[in-house]
């Protein structure tokens, strides 16, 4: 369709599709506007009653008139093809929005007062929308707009508008099933009425805006389930664990939503909606100024002439980032979660929302020889005025003034929501004398954060050659350090040629500055990872965070590295969960905090962990990893398996899936591929680096207890880095009676208990 004109709308491109029609960015060429162009699939416009619930989507809302529901502008029909023209909403879907804690609460309540503005004005005209989602909802700009009237019932029918009384039963989780002979609407999000094909009337609507509300505060749909069926189910009989850190009210608005019994619920929108404002008027009464004392860095856009500095935009923004951490009382999105939206267009209000922050600082570098051009504008995204804005045109050399001022510039606007006993000074002092020593330090942070094995190597000698210009510059030293423990950590090299270079980098950065949070985190893995001494990895951890207490890395290694393998799984669930804050959309924080909870027996939020990993990186192979095991635990053995295979895909070579794979095979009776794949990962070391420790767990799956702790005892020798989740690996809970088992825990300084039985 690309590139055709119907009628006289010029299609541009796709937007996406559903059940009844693809949805297309075209340009009516009568009035000069973009619009969306909604046609009819082939398939679809076989039957007339397809074409004809077709229609009556455009007229009941057309029939509308309220700036949260789509405008239409005509409905026509072109070389046999059928379309709607509709408003162009340049937005995102509130599906793309609602990041994996929830937004914040301002936010979701103000889209749920549009949003029940909207459903009200419907109501009224004896509309009922009948497939309420996120995925339906669209936003711009802080405003919410309904797009798809697809399945709407018309109480008082239109002209022409087809019966709504012969629906049949046919399931498919998160499909919009518009097609005759299926039950029509998202099986998620749809009242238990609905999923048992009776009449539905405006109540099951507000069950489904009940729904979409938890999901803007939780980030979690509140029905669920690994199939339809489940998912109905849970639907029919079960009610969603109730909302943490809710503002006074929510909850027993959301329970009234999501009554199974439509008389149960609030009976009219109208209620709906006083209910929400009542709420909103309680948060707004109780909110703490601190609230607002949070801030998102986002990457600054490179403006130089050859558009050849993208690393070094990403250093300014990055050296801001970890100088506003260290100020008292403000809370900084990390780096990852900031640099999400690189090179994207979102509005600036709708990241602030995503990210959970008040404050949005952007900007722009351009520079040319030896001069250097800084902007930066610091937004409220609740209002989306600008706070602050400056520009710096100077030499290359006052970069580090320039980050300074822009950092205690931001400081000194949130300084009445800090604490008043600490003045805010300087924060970004000038590292080094040499100019192109810190170009190839910011060189080596841009292909350190690429996470790929090339990257790291990359980044090491970036490290290298600014080490070689200036010796005493504190930061490569730290880099190499972060570079080699991660490295390691990932398995991407043996322990041994990774952790003792790691620590005499983080030892020679911090004898240059002792104040860099970062050494020291890095000093607390290899602690860990290399020498178990876990007294001595805490006093690192803890310095790190007392140096720089919002800093996502220091308490995420805190929790993951130090803490969950010493069975202190409250204390890491305390730190996992503030390093998420911090990182929202950081995978391999929510993949770590999956595993602790699953240490926790907390299977069914580690679960829902695992799949938003899985959706935000498929091409991750951990968050399978997790997930299979708490499948296998709760006796999804098929599944169980099938998502071992997926990570073994994803990561050929992997000892730890290969391992695991076996795993999975012995505890379901599969022994004979379990030997055969046992014999594939014992041929692998020659071709790749394999942990003895992932052997291990092969034969304790086959039942070989000599050969595991021959394994184990390698894999000491070798400082694996599994050996110090010993304690909590359930894979290995049938040796855990044998006196070598005991050996092992004093040799790593482990409890003498475990978390697991066999």
């Amino acid at each position: 369709m690309i590139g055709r004109t119907l009628a006289h709308y010029r299609i541009l491109e796709k937007l996406g599709e559903g059940g009844m029609g693809a949805v297309y960015k075209a340009r009516d060429e009568r009035l000069d506007r973009p619009v969306a162009l909604k046609i009819m699939t082939p398939a679809a416009a076989t039957t007339d009653e397809n074409r004809l619930r077709f229609l009556q989507e455009a007229r009941a809302a057309s029939a509308l008139n309220h700036p949260g529901i789509i405008i239409i502008h005509e409905i026509g029909q072109a070389e046999t093809v059928d379309f709607i023209a509709m408003e162009f909403v340049d937005g995102q879907t509130l599906d793309r929005l609602i990041p994996p804690a929830g937004l914040p609460s301002a936010t979701a309540l103000e889209y749920a007062t549009q949003l029940a503005s909207a459903l009200q004005a419907a109501h009224a005209a004896g509309i009922i929308h009948r497939d309420l989602k996120p995925a339906n909802l669209m936003v711009c700009q802080g405003r919410l707009k309904i797009l798809d009237f697809g399945l709407a019932k018309l109480q008082t029918p239109l002209p022409g508008a087809i019966s709504q009384n012969a629906e049949t039963v046919s399931v498919a989780l998160g499909q919009n099933l518009t097609a005759a002979g299926v039950l029509l609407g998202t099986v998620s999000y749809m009242a238990p009425e609905q999923a048992r094909c009776q009449p539905v009337d405006h109540r099951g609507d507000i069950f489904s805006f009940g729904a979409v509300l938890y999901e803007m505060f939780t980030g979690r749909r509140a029905f669920h389930a690994p199939t339809p069926v489940e998912t109905l189910s849970a639907i029919l009989r079960d009610t969603p664990p109730p909302v943490t850190s809710a503002p006074s009210g929510l909850q027993p608005l959301l329970d009234r939503c999501l009554a199974k019994a439509p008389a149960a619920r609030y009976q009219t929108m109208a209620e709906v909606l006083e209910a929400i404002r009542q709420v909103g008027a309680a948060a707004t009464a109780s909110a703490a100024p601190s609230a607002t004392a949070s801030i998102a860095v986002l990457p600054f856009v490179d403006m130089s002439p050859d558009k050849d500095q993208d690393f070094f935009c990403d250093g300014v923004a990055e050296e801001i980032i970890n100088a506003l951490t260290k100020v008292p009382g403000l809370r900084v999105a990390a780096r990852t979660s900031a640099f999400l939206f690189k090179g994207k267009t979102e509005d600036i209000r709708e990241i602030g929302a995503r990210l959970n922050v008040r404050l949005v600082l952007e900007g722009s570098v351009r520079k040319a020889g030896g001069r250097i051009r800084v902007t930066a504008q610091l937004v409220d995204v609740e209002h989306g005025f600008h706070v602050w804005s400056s520009k710096y045109d100077k030499t290359l050399e006052d970069i580090f003034e320039i980050q300074d001022q822009i950092a205690r510039a931001i400081a000194d606007e949130t300084r009445a929501h800090l604490e008043p006993s600490r003045p805010i000074s300087t924060l970004i002092r000038r590292p080094t004398g040499n100019l192109e020593a810190y170009t190839l330090y910011l060189k080596g942070r841009h292909a350190w954060h690429q996470l790929t094995p090339e990257g790291f190597r990359q980044g090491i000698d970036y490290y290298r050659r600014a080490i070689a210009l200036d010796p005493n510059y504190a930061l490569p030293h730290s880099g190499l350090a972060d570079a080699y423990t991660v490295m390691a950590g990932l398995g991407l090299a043996p322990p041994a040629a990774c952790f003792p270079v790691a620590r005499q980098s983080a030892l020679r950065a911090l004898e240059l500055d002792e104040r860099l949070a970062e050494a020291h985190t890095s000093l607390g893995a290899v602690d860990c990872f290399w020498d178990w001494n876990w007294t001595r990895a805490e006093a690192h951890f803890d310095r790190a965070l007392q140096l720089n207490p919002g800093s996502a890395t220091a308490h995420y290694g805190f929790a993951i590295a130090c803490l969950t393998p010493q069975g202190r799984l409250d204390d890491a669930h305390q730190h996992i969960e503030i390093a998420r804050g911090l990182d929202p959309f950081s995978v391999s924080i929510a993949v770590s905090q999956a595993s602790i909870l699953f240490f926790r027996g907390q299977w069914d939020a580690a679960l829902e962990l695992c799949q938003w990993a899985r959706e935000s990186s498929p091409n991750l192979a951990m968050p399978y990893l997790i997930e299979s095991q708490i499948r296998l635990e709760h006796g999804e053995a098929a599944i169980a398996l099938q998502q071992m295979r997926t990570a073994c895909r994803i990561r050929p070579g992997n000892g730890t899936a290969i391992a695991l794979l076996v795993h999975g095979l012995a505890r379901t009776g599969a022994m004979e591929e379990a030997r055969a794949v046992t014999a594939e990962l014992e041929q692998l070391p020659g071709r790749h680096y394999i942990q003895a420790f992932d052997l291990a767990v092969a034969h304790a799956a086959l039942g070989a207890p000599d050969q595991a702790f021959a394994a184990l005892d390698k894999a000491v020798q070798q400082h694996d880095g599994g050996l110090i989740f010993l304690n909590l690996d359930r894979k290995l809970a049938t040796l855990h009676s044998d006196p070598r088992f005991a050996a092992l825990q004093r040799t790593l300084g482990l409890p003498a208990t475990t978390g697991v039985s066999a």
